[in-house]
Formats: structure tokens, C-alpha cells, sequence
């Protein structure tokens, strides 16, 4: 990349970090006179120009880009996100669609999808496309940002219930199931991408955390199960003894 564009993404992006979007898009505006076919550069400018609510303008300048570019993930993204908080839900489907039919390994754009799909009451095709996305790209890590995002979501409206202790047997075992999934994904993401500590700090933390936290949910869940007599199916049960066991010892060594 120049790096006369390198340094003016940069810019721009801090500038709207910094929520100073009049000024990135001054600067984008005129880095794009300097080079005005870099696709970058004006994908940055409609994503600003969304930031200012400037939501027909922003629509123009990506679908400018996708035209000369068609495969632009993040032009294609930034277009979906705009459509799908326009609710143009079906527009936006379509357009991560078009882009995962050609790029199937945009793991951004079917972590978005994915989003969508589940935002639209489909939980249940959110998963099979985001478990199947995960089985197909297995030493990727950001080819599971949709499926974790998705058993989280599915598990935080299977425990409303859960504090005032009106959750019922069959709400239980379900929320075993999804938890026991969630630290399946944790323990194939290390053993495909690799160990936690060889990742970069941040992304480690978060998964040494999440690795946690389920931990911790299955042993809540394995005593609420017992102190109820619940019978759990045979099989759910010694995975959950299994998985509390592994995940307690594993606990006192990090």
C-alpha cells in the first residue's frame, strides 16, 4: 500500500475514534484528490459519511467502489452494515451473499452475515452457517467469531430465567448443551490455530477469559443440576462431568 494512503487510513481512522468525523473526511477528501482510484481511501469516506448520517451519500460512494471492485470486502461490509441499519435487512443479505459466493473466506463479511441472519429471528440457519463456516476454515480464528457470537447470544436468552431460579429442566439441559458447544469451539480454536500464548496479548486474554467464564457456568449448572435432581441423558451428563473436570484442573495451572 502507498504510503501517502497508509498514512491517511490511519489518520482518518483515529480521527473518528476520536468522534472528529468532519475532519476525516476532509482529510479522506483530499488524500482521494491525490489518488483517486484507490478503492480504500473512498470505502473510508463512505463509512464516514455513514458516521454523519449522511446514509445516501455513503450508499453512492460504496457501491461506486463494488463496481469497479465487486469483491471489496470491506466496501462490501461497510455496504451491508449501512443497509441493515437502514433496514433494508433483505438488501443487505443480499449483498454478503454476493460477496461470500465469490470470497467464501471473508470471514468479516459472514461474521456480519451471520449477525444478520440471527437478528432476524433465524437462529437456528445462524448457526448451521456459522458452524459450517468454522468446520471449513478450522485454522482461521476469526472463522469463529460468528458461531461464538451466536452461542452467547442463544445462551444469555436460554438463562433469563437463570438468578430468579424459574428456569425450567429443559431450559437446563439446553443451556448445557450450548455451553458444553462453546467450550468444544474454545478447545478446537487451540488446537487448529494453535496455543492461546503463541496468539497476539490481546486476542489470548480474551480466549484465556472466555475459556474461564464457561468453565464457570458448567460448574454453577453441574450444581444446580444436582442440588434439583435432574436427570440429565446419560451421555450430556459425563460430558459435563467431563468438561467441569478438565476445565477446573486447567483452571489452577493458567
Amino acid at each position: 500500500m502507498n504510503l501517502g494512503v497508509e498514512k491517511a487510513l490511519n489518520r482518518a481512522s483515529a480521527l473518528c475514534d476520536e468522534e472528529c468525523d468532519g475532519d476525516a473526511e476532509r482529510l479522506l477528501l483530499e488524500a482521494i484528490g491525490k489518488h483517486p482510484k484507490n478503492l480504500d481511501l473512498r470505502t473510508m469516506l463512505g463509512k464516514v459519511q455513514s458516521r454523519l448520517h449522511r446514509e445516501e451519500e455513503a450508499e453512492i460512494t460504496l457501491r461506486r467502489v463494488l463496481e469497479e471492485n465487486p469483491l471489496h470486502e470491506d466496501a462490501s461490509c461497510a455496504l451491508g452494515r449501512l443497509l441493515d441499519q437502514s433496514l433494508r435487512s433483505d438488501e443487505a443479505e443480499q449483498v454478503y451473499r454476493e460477496l461470500l459466493k465469490e470470497s467464501p473466506g471473508s470471514h468479516c463479511a459472514m461474521d456480519d452475515f451471520c449477525r444478520l441472519v440471527l437478528a432476524e429471528g433465524r437462529s437456528l440457519e445462524a448457526l448451521d452457517i456459522a458452524r459450517r463456516h468454522a468446520d471449513r476454515f478450522p485454522n482461521h480464528i476469526e472463522a469463529y467469531d460468528g458461531l461464538r457470537y451466536i452461542l452467547v447470544v442463544i445462551e444469555d436468552e436460554l438463562s433469563e430465567g437463570y438468578i430468579s431460579d424459574s428456569i425450567s429442566d429443559e431450559t437446563l439441559e439446553r443451556l448445557v448443551v450450548n455451553l458444553l458447544e462453546q467450550y468444544e469451539v474454545i478447545l478446537k480454536m487451540e488446537n487448529n490455530v494453535g496455543s492461546f500464548s503463541a496468539l497476539p496479548e490481546t486476542i489470548s486474554c480474551d480466549l484465556e477469559s472466555e475459556y474461564l467464564r464457561i468453565v464457570g457456568e458448567l460448574e454453577h449448572l453441574s450444581e444446580i443440576i444436582s442440588n434439583r435432581g435432574v436427570n440429565l441423558p446419560s451421555l450430556l451428563a459425563n460430558q459435563l462431568s467431563a468438561s467441569v473436570k478438565e476445565g477446573s484442573s486447567r483452571r489452577e495451572r493458567i
